[in-house]
């Protein structure tokens, strides 16, 4: 598929299955270690809970209501918080630059472009076309780049981090300052071990570009909003035609 000029090519999705893929993914997996996911369930769990209050106006007043777009903004703020550490409360604030642009870059159903590029890259490279929305992928550019400069400065001017961030991008903050003190406090004696024997690969392979960064960022909204929101919604569905099932659950 044609990628356009933008740095979605260095996500792990659309790169190309050699060394730099295999780099990629490595330094990327560790992010999803058993550990690493439960100390990202208090920031879900707390979006989780505003998700519900949301709703206890509809089931008060017995008012319809459109399950998949609370469910999408739902998507939207859990990728948002575990991504980027920001909890956007999409559903009372559509206009935050997150949602907008996050939305233009989902948005593809209907662009020639993105057709064009995904049926015919030849012709689509031919004619530099932009399957994504260049401005959109600009944005999260800067807003990576900007979260992590902000971390990274406030890291050198305290020695006490008190509570450790939890979202990806401090996790490959600190896989490149080789910060292990986060795994011993959420992860398993056989994953601490793990980790330990890969800890005396060279520092350059542990670590991410910007560009790759941004990269992985973006493919968190491509690759969970629409799976995530549309599962949820036939789950809730299915569950409201069977109480009973409902019930047991």
């Amino acid at each position: 598929m044609n990628l356009g000029q933008t740095g979605l090519s260095s996500a792990l999705f659309f790169m190309r299955g050699d060394d730099r893929w295999k780099r990629v993914r490595s330094v990327v997996t560790p992010a999803f270690t058993t550990g690493k996911l439960k100390a990202m369930m208090a920031s879900i769990e707390g979006i989780a809970d505003q998700f519900v209050n949301n709703l206890d106006v509809f089931a008060k007043s017995g008012e319809t209501v459109d399950m998949r777009k609370y469910l999408g903004a739902f998507a939207m703020d859990v990728i948002s918080a575990c991504a980027y550490g920001i909890n956007v409360e999409s559903i009372n604030n559509p206009n935050h630059p997150i949602v907008v642009n996050a939305k233009k870059i989902l948005s593809v159903d209907s662009s020639l472009s993105y057709a064009v590029s995904a049926l015919l890259p030849p012709i689509a490279r031919l004619l530099r076309l932009e399957p994504f929305d260049k401005k959109a992928i600009e944005f999260f550019d800067s807003l990576t780049k900007e979260i992590v400069n902000e971390r990274k400065r406030a890291a050198k001017l305290t020695t006490n981090e008190g509570k450790k961030r939890s979202d990806f991008i401090q996790l490959m903050i600190d896989n490149e300052r080789n910060d292990r003190d986060f795994d011993s406090d959420y992860n398993s004696e056989e994953e601490i071990q793990e980790l330990a024997q890969n800890s005396t690969k060279k520092q350059s392979n542990q670590t991410l570009s910007e560009d790759e960064l941004t990269a992985q960022g973006i493919l968190f909204f491509i690759a969970g909003y629409d799976t995530t929101s549309a599962s949820l919604s036939h789950v809730v569905y299915y569950l409201s035609q069977n109480k009973d099932k409902q019930q047991i659950l």
